[in-house]
């Protein structure tokens, strides 16, 4: 029999939930997080047409691997992110973006 023990690891606190999606959190301030500086993430949005008047709904997209043929191209616009880790289990937790925010995904919110 295997006996499978999970635990939780604070992460970070004074933080603001993201308006749209509700599993997400923006952070300052961290704890138990490291930072791969190495490895360079981009948001690339998904090919959806807008037609006519509608609300504004959240831009779907992805984090893909930046490349450096990618450096010499004109996709300079685009925001930079490195991702971040979990120091106890090396899980990604968030990404951090060159305004020094962290922005965590599938968050467990705890009110205490």
């Amino acid at each position: 029999m295997k006996l499978l023990i999970r635990f939780y690891v604070l992460l970070f606190f004074l933080n603001c939930r993201h308006e749209l999606y509700k599993n997400q959190y923006r952070a300052m301030f961290v704890m138990n997080c490291k930072i791969t500086e190495d490895e360079v993430l981009r948001y690339e949005p998904s090919q959806q047409h807008n037609s006519g008047k509608k609300r504004k709904k959240a831009q779907k997209g992805k984090l893909v691997q930046h490349t450096k043929e990618e450096d010499n191209s004109t996709s300079g616009e685009s925001e930079r992110y490195h991702p971040v880790t979990c120091v106890e289990c090396n899980s990604e937790v968030a990404v951090y973006d060159s305004d020094e925010v962290y922005h965590f995904f599938n968050v467990l919110a705890s009110y205490a």
